[in-house]
Formats: structure tokens, sequence, C-alpha cells
């Protein structure tokens, strides 16, 4: 076993030490390892754990991990042409697009996604260079050669630098940077395996545009309450065709749905809606209107005409499963029974949490809500705060953008767009 060495190193001899760790992480083509930071200072100690696993040039994987648990606290994955980011205590995951002429590693170091921006550094070819260039400025540096692992260490009368490197094959495994005021250090473990390097949802997580911290998981009473309710949030999760007609107290309304498309009937009004334009006839006044708005527009425009957004299509047009969000408050869902309602066989599920308490019946062909029953509040009277409401659905064509899109027949009134109304 060689024993340490201790000395002062010269410009150039630094010089190639960086180089070396420069190289060595540059031609990383794949690779797995854990970093564990460390800060401490007068607030105390706190830090962060990460697995990072890569494959370069097509994949890349970080995950957030609890110290104490081990319990994954945020998964994020990139590869060329999305970075999905999930969030295993809201149970959503999101995608976003990367631009396929930008470089896998650039797209890493661009869209950090709130983690540490040593992580990138870390895992992207380039990173480590980047960050140690500032480094081989600093004089002097001090070596420490061991056969498993060497040190070098920077000294200055308010702060130091101590790296500490993989003699077989020059990576770090370890950081520490000291002030006056704190101590910052990383630990770095590398492993064999890079495992699995896409993202696959796990059951009963619903992709969302944007986290909804509101939302919290559902808990299950028991294995069928869960898999009738996950059953349901699939049947409505990035739907893009639907066609139904509900019923309750204010009267019946019909949606039909595919697409950006949307045209919506009831008592009131009809309008159409294409994500630009929007067309409305009021049926009392027997007037048309229309014009060019985007969502928030359209459900002012929509007020302002006497009638509302029918709050399942709204939700389905700000691409959010409607019963993801309404059981998402921390509800506690059960079994209730089976039934049929207008000859379908379907399952009934209850759900109460400190909003609500909702019963829905649940085609068991597909997962589609039959039937609906809102009570606000578990121990509110049922007389003054109870909604009922029958689902019937039926098929949208795949030309319905043109087939039902409502056409004016008489002279139109321009809407302008206007700010959604609180």
């Amino acid at each position: 076993m060689l024993g340490l060495v201790l000395y002062a190193m010269t410009t150039l001899e630094s010089d190639i030490w960086f180089d070396q760790i420069a190289w060595s992480h540059a031609n990383l083509s794949s690779g797995a390892f854990t970093a564990v930071s460390t800060v401490s200072g007068v607030l105390g100690v706190s830090g962060h754990k990460y697995e990072i696993r890569f494959r370069w040039p097509s994949d890349y994987r970080v995950k957030s991990v609890d110290k104490e648990t081990g319990a994954v606290i945020r998964d994020v994955t990139f590869d060329s042409s999305n970075m999905t980011d999930y969030n295993p205590s809201l149970g959503q995951y999101t995608e976003t697009p990367i631009d396929p002429k930008v470089k896998l590693n650039d797209a890493v170091e661009k869209l950090e996604a709130g983690f540490d921006p040593m992580i990138a550094g870390f895992a992207t070819p380039t990173g480590v260079d980047e960050w140690i260039e500032p480094l081989r400025k600093l004089r002097p540096w001090t070596a420490k050669y061991g056969s498993k692992t060497k040190t070098l260490t920077f000294k200055a009368p308010q702060r130091s630098i101590v790296l500490h490197i993989r003699t077989a094959d020059s990576l770090i495994t370890g950081i520490s940077i000291k002030n006056e005021a704190q101590t910052l250090g990383w630990s770095l473990t590398y492993h064999d395996d890079v495992g699995g390097l896409k993202f696959v949802p796990p059951s009963g997580t619903c992709k969302v545009a944007v986290f909804d911290q509101d939302m919290r998981p559902p808990k299950y009473s028991s294995d069928k309450a869960r898999s009738v309710a996950l059953k349901m949030f699939d049947a409505y999760n990035e739907i893009r065709a639907l066609g139904f007609k509900v019923r309750g107290d204010e009267g019946t309304t019909s949606v039909s749905m595919r697409g950006e498309f949307v045209r919506q009937d009831d008592d009131v009004a009809s309008w159409t809606y294409d994500g630009k334009t929007l067309t409305a006839y009021v049926k009392g006044r027997k007037r048309w209107y229309s014009g060019h708005m985007n969502f928030n527009g359209v459900l002012t425009a929509i007020a302002d005409l006497g009638t509302r957004v029918d709050p399942t299509l709204r939700l389905l047009m700000t691409k959010v499963n409607p019963y993801r969000k309404r059981l998402g408050d921390g509800a506690t869902v059960k079994y209730v029974g089976t039934m049929k309602l207008h000859g379908e066989p379907a399952t009934i599920i209850e759900s109460v949490s400190d909003n609500a308490k909702i019963t829905l019946i649940v085609r068991d062909e597909d997962g589609l809500v039959l039937s609906s029953s809102v009570q606000a509040g578990p121990n509110a009277p049922t007389i003054t705060s109870q909604t009922n409401l029958e689902y019937e659905y039926f098929p949208v064509a795949p030309d319905a953008a043109t087939k039902l899109r409502l056409q004016p027949s008489g002279s139109v009134t321009v809407l302008e767009s206007k700010p959604t109304k609180t």
C-alpha cells in the first residue's frame, strides 16, 4: 500500500490535475452516482441528496431524495424531446418540450428544474470543466497523493477549498468549500448500474400543465376503492374527445369536445370555441356574438351572456383531470357497492374530506361518471347544500370542428376579451 505524499504544486502541475479531472468527467458517456450536499453554519446543518443517472447523448435522470427516509421528493428525466418533472407528494407530473436543435447536455444545464446547479455540473460533459475554471486561477494548491484518493487543497485567510479525487480515474468524490460564515460539502458515490432512465408514471399519477399545489392524492379505504377511482381518473386523463349531456336542477347542458374545439348547448345559449374564436347565440335575445379571445376571456364572455361554462368542461379545457381535481383535497375514498343506472352496470364510491362529501356512480365499462352527488362539507345539511348531476355520453365525430361549429345567420355583435371576473 502506498503512503500519502503531500507537496505544494506548481502552476503547471495544478493545471494538469484540473485537466485530468475535466477530461475524466467530460468522457463519461454513461454513469450513475449519488450526490449528497451538506451546509453547516450559524443556522445549523442542512443538505440535500440526489441520485443521478445518464447516458449521453440521449438520456439524463435526477431524483431529489430525502436524506433520512430515502423517499423520492422530485424525479426529473430528460431525453432528446422532453423534460418530465414528477412530484410524488402531489401525484402529478409535467412534460416540457425541448428544442430538438438543442443538445441534451445544454438542455439539462438550462432546465435545472429547481435543483442545485451543481447537479448539472457534475453530470453534463462540459459542466465540471466550467465550474472548476475559476479554481484554476487560485494559488497555491497543495496536493496529497494516495493509492485510492488524491486531494487538492487551497487555503487562504478567509476561505479554503478541498477537492477529493479518485486516484484510478480522476473523478471527483468530494468537495469542501469553507468561509467565515459556512461550510459547503459535497460527497459523490459512483455506481456501476445505470438503471432505468425513462420515466414510467406510477399508478394513480396524472399529467398536468403546471403543478397544482392545492391538489393532494386521495387515500383509499380498500383496494376496490382504489381500483375504481384509478379507472375513473384514467378515463378523463388527457382526454381528446368527449361528448356528454349533464342533467341537474338547473336544466340540461350538452357538451361536445374534440381537440381544441368545444361546443356547449344549454337553455340560455349555444356557443363554440376553437382555441381562438368564440361564437355564441343567445336564445332569449335571438342575437349572435363573436370575438377572438383566450380561455379566460371565454369564461367572462359566457358569464356576461347569462350562462356559464360547464364545470367539467372548464377543467378539461385547461387540461385538468376533473375528478382528480375534485378528489384532490386529501379526501378518503371508500367503496360503497354496485348498481345499474339506466341499465348500465356501475360501481359506487364515496369521497369524504373537510371540503365535501362526493358520491360517484362510475360506469364499469370505461370509468366514466354516470352520476355525481356533492354535499358541501361532511356535516352540512343536505337540503340546502347538495348538488345532484346525471351524465349521458355520446360519440363526437372527427370532423366535429366543421360540422358542429356555429355559423351566424344574422348580424353579429363583436365580443371583446376581458379579464376573468373574480
